[in-house]
């Protein structure tokens, strides 16, 4: 752009300097000067025109695609704290269930041991607490099994939540630096 407005103006001086050393040498130079001049008038509209288009750019540059990006990045903070949420409360039920499921199972036990008498010694459990017992050691496993994958669900996508965060953030730096040096170019152009 620098050149550009160099040139400008040598194409200028040119033509003044002809207009001047040709009073009198006749209507060609005339015709030349003027559509030298033309050109030049030509070449300021585009170069205006370029210098908008430059102007348009540099402002979706400096306020649209950052106010895009913090949108994305309050977008990808709220789901991230959804989905916490969604998986301390599903953990919470998980500890719940398996809290009432043991209390239950010592209920029917007392229950079972004080339905034989107040005998001191007490019976082998039957075949029905025996499947009880299993089921209930089954479910426990099962539900610990789950708060596992829960959690592994949790930091996998922490992980994945926390790289886009880190690449939109690389973006976004990108951008200004981009937006610097055009700046800069057009700040040495004036």
């Amino acid at each position: 752009v620098a050149g550009f407005t160099r040139d400008k103006r040598e194409v200028a001086d040119r033509i003044a300097t002809m207009n001047e050393s040709s009073d009198g040498i006749g209507k060609k130079q005339e015709e030349k000067a003027d559509s030298l001049r033309t050109q030049l008038n030509k070449l300021d509209m585009l170069h205006d025109d370029m210098e908008k288009a430059q102007e348009r750019i540099r402002d979706k540059v400096e306020r649209q695609i950052p106010q895009d990006l913090n949108e994305l990045s309050a977008k990808s903070d709220n789901i991230k704290h959804q989905m916490n949420t969604r998986i301390d409360k599903e953990e919470e039920e998980r500890y719940l269930a398996i809290r009432e499921l043991q209390e239950a199972f010592s209920k029917l036990q007392q229950s079972t041991i004080a339905g034989r008498g107040s005998s001191a010694t007490v019976r082998e459990p039957s075949g029905h607490t025996e499947s009880m017992r299993r089921d209930v050691d089954e479910c426990k496993v099962a539900i610990k099994k789950l708060a596992e994958s829960i959690a592994t669900v949790k930091n996998v996508l922490d992980k994945k939540i926390n790289t886009e965060i880190r690449q939109r953030e690389h973006d976004v730096a990108t951008i200004n630096s981009r937006l610097n040096n055009v700046n800069t170019a057009r700040d040495t152009t004036r």
